[in-house]
Formats: structure tokens, sequence, C-alpha cells
């Protein structure tokens, strides 16, 4: 049976803020373990759980003291879920004493604040500043920052950039033909031989080409062409990896914008933009069961070269294109 470890008391049942402040005293850390177990220390009468967390020294200067071996210094936080308190416990010394400068880290205040206010890490990095009253020098690390920023909008969120999970969402709400009016699909160009949408990872090999539709939203363009204006446009600022995102729809002689479909893309070059009208035009074939019709077509100054390639489709009667410059 292995002997009990020895651990020394810090301090006993303080409200996780209290320890939180004794924690930032100690020196560079990393989390070696962290786990929830039913309570053994407690003399309630009820099951309840506590988590553990065993803190490895990290300290640079320790390692640069020591750079083959590990310092033997650990702490252990306990927190005791239901009452909301901690205990600090610890084991072994350092390999050098002194405490080099290291950066703060983040409050729990710090933390609802970042996850609250849903802009960009270095924006929320820097409104710290201000609705903590703090100093530059007491600022937590950017990377601090990101880290919660990433994993709160990960776990929380649904935000999850891998391939995999990209590719996994983008199949299942494929269009298949049973949607309601107003349920929202993916579309595309490329499939496999499964009849699966390719998405690619955004390289020039593999470029990403992702459109989003409803039913009820193609229709809208089931009228005379004459009546309507085709309108393409695309914007940068809708996704964090600032993919173009073209903006498809129709202008009316009521002055109104119907958006047709949504389409994110790797690029912008010819062979994007002619994927992009071939979808177009595939799906609202397979929703209507008719061919898109377009007399009069209006882009961007980005547009012109590539809307030329549906000059060949007999669809299209006649073309104008209108240049707006985007600043």
């Amino acid at each position: 049976m292995p002997n009990a470890i020895a651990w020394r008391t810090v301090c006993t049942e303080l409200k996780e803020n209290d320890i939180l402040i004794i924690i930032e005293c100690l020196k560079a850390f990393k989390i070696g373990k962290s786990q929830a177990i039913f309570c053994t220390l407690c003399a309630l009468p009820t099951p309840h759980l506590m988590c553990y967390k065993i803190l490895n020294c990290h300290c640079t200067l320790c390692k640069q003291t020591a750079p083959y071996a590990k310092c033997p210094r650990r702490a252990q936080k306990v927190v005791y879920l239901d009452r909301k308190v901690a205990s600090l416990l610890e084991l072994g010394e350092h390999v050098a004493r002194a405490v080099p400068p290291h950066s703060h880290n983040l409050t729990p205040a710090q933390k609802d604040f970042a996850k609250q206010i849903g802009m960009e890490a270095a924006r929320i990095h820097t409104a710290m500043l201000l609705h903590f009253g703090l100093r530059p020098s007491q600022l937590p690390a950017l990377q601090k920052v990101q880290n919660v920023v990433c994993y709160y909008r990960r776990t929380k969120l649904g935000g999850n950039d891998t391939t995999a999970a990209i590719v996994e969402a983008v199949q299942r709400l494929a269009f298949n033909g049973g949607e309601e009016e107003h349920d929202p699909f993916t579309f595309g160009w490329d499939v496999d031989r499964e009849g699966k949408l390719v998405v690619g990872n955004g390289s020039d090999e593999k470029s990403f080409l992702v459109g989003f539709s409803t039913k009820a939203l193609l229709h809208q363009a089931s009228r005379d062409p004459s009546t309507f204006i085709f309108h393409v446009d695309a914007t940068y600022k809708t996704n964090q990896v600032s993919y173009p995102v073209f903006v498809v729809g129709i202008t009316d002689i009521a002055r109104k914008f119907p958006l047709l479909a949504l389409l994110v893309t790797s690029q912008q070059q010819k062979c994007h933009y002619a994927k992009a009208f071939a979808a177009i035009r595939w799906i609202y074939s397979k929703v209507l069961g008719e061919q898109f019709r377009v007399a009069y077509v209006m882009g961007t100054l980005m547009l012109p070269h590539t809307i030329l390639l549906l000059q060949n489709s007999e669809v299209i009667a006649s073309m104008i294109i209108s240049y707006a410059i985007i600043t």
C-alpha cells in the first residue's frame, strides 16, 4: 500500500476569490490534474462532490537552476462544490526560491466580463483596462484572455472551427428535398461519389464553398425576370477567419432587397465565383423545378470578370453591371 502524502496546509475553507489572491502570489504553475470526486473531507452526511487540482511548478527560474530535474514543489487546491469554499495545500520546496515576474491570471469577474462582452480577444484585453480600472502592468497576458474566449466559444457557443466539425455540420444540413419552407439547408457545387457535399479546407487545391438558404427565400425569385435585378455583393466581417461571404439577392421595383442565399468561400477567384453561380442555379432548379431566369445583374467592382461567366447561359437575356467601389 503506498504511503500517504504529507501535504502541508496553507489555508482551509476560504472563499474561492480569497484563494485566488493567495494563488496569485505563488510562482508560475501548470495544472497537472483536475478531477471531480466524492468528497472525503467534509463531515456532511449527504454525498457531495469536491474538485481537486494538482498545481505543478512551471517556474522558468527553477528550470534554469535544474534543467534536467523536475521541481518537487506541488500544490493542491480542493474546492467543495456545494459550499463554494476551497482549501490549499502544498508539498516540497522550489529548486530556486526567488520569484521571477510573471503575468497575472484572470479573476472570475474578468472571465465573466470576457464571456459577456462578445468581442474579439484583443479588444476584450484592452477593454479590461477601463472596466476594472487596471494599470497596464496589472493586465493578464493576451494569450490567457484568448484561451478563456476560445474555450467558452468552443464549449458553450458551439464555435468549433476544426475541419472535421465543419464538414460534419455542413453535410448534416445538406439539401435533401424534404425540408420545410423555412428550414435552413446547405448546398454547394462539388460532391463526392456518395453524393455528399465536398467541404474543402480553404487551400488553393481544396477551396471552401458552402451556401445557406431556405425554400422560402428561393421562392422570392420566382417572378418575371424583367421586374428585378439580380444582386451579388461580398462582405468580409461575418466570420472569424475573414472568408468572403457572397450575399445573393434581388432588388425589386419596390426598392426592397429580398435575400436569396449566402455563400461562404475561401477566396475571390474566378473559379470560386463560377462554382457559386452554378450552385445557385442548381439549388434553384432543385427547389422550384424550373430554371433560374435573370435579365439584369448588379455587382461590385470585384465581380465584372466573373459575372461575365453567366453570359453563356441561355437564361440571361441582357445584363446591366453597376460598379460600386468597396471602401
